[in-house]
């Protein structure tokens, strides 16, 4: 069964062996445990209220992935005039790097068009992980903030420029 809003990602080769089902759909309230579950492995974890505060938004927009039933992975994004915003995009730790967070992106370029024609996200700078995937999903890194994390850690600010609509 399908919740509204779920897609079905056909099957996907991921290198030259893996194949798998996917399922993206929206977030609901009950996923918030399961998503606790990957953040306390994440870099830059969210509490519950964090991420109910966040949904509460307006413009945001929360999704999970599902790998045979199972939710491997989630994020949370916010729609602006011109772009889209990823707040949040985590895989659980022992799912990262087979093609579930890049699935999630590929979800997002697909939301892109003439009007919001670019993807953003910033990542803090001692997230190398982080940096390498948006890197490995064509995002370019375009500036620094400085003092961005509550450490006083600075920040990247990577963005995917849609080339469909250039």
């Amino acid at each position: 069964m399908q919740l509204p809003g779920s897609k079905t990602v056909r099957e996907v080769a991921l290198g030259s062996e893996t194949c798998f089902s996917t399922n993206i759909r929206w977030l609901i309230r009950r996923d918030i445990p399961t998503i606790l579950k990957i953040e306390e492995r994440s870099f830059d974890q969210m509490t519950a209220e964090d991420i109910i505060t966040n949904l509460r938004q307006r413009n945001t927009i929360g999704m999970v992935i599902e790998h045979e039933e199972e939710i491997v992975g989630w994020m949370m994004y916010e729609h602006h005039k011109n772009h889209i915003h990823i707040i949040k995009l985590e895989v659980l730790d022992v799912k990262r790097g087979t093609g579930f967070g890049t699935l999630m992106i590929e979800k997002l370029k697909s939301k892109l068009n003439e009007r919001k024609s670019c993807l953003t996200m910033m990542v803090d700078e001692t997230n190398l992980i982080g940096q390498l995937f948006l890197r490995s999903n064509e995002f370019k890194a375009v500036s620094i903030e400085k003092d961005w994390a509550e450490s006083g850690v600075d920040g990247i600010f990577f963005r995917f420029r849609n080339s469909r609509t250039e």
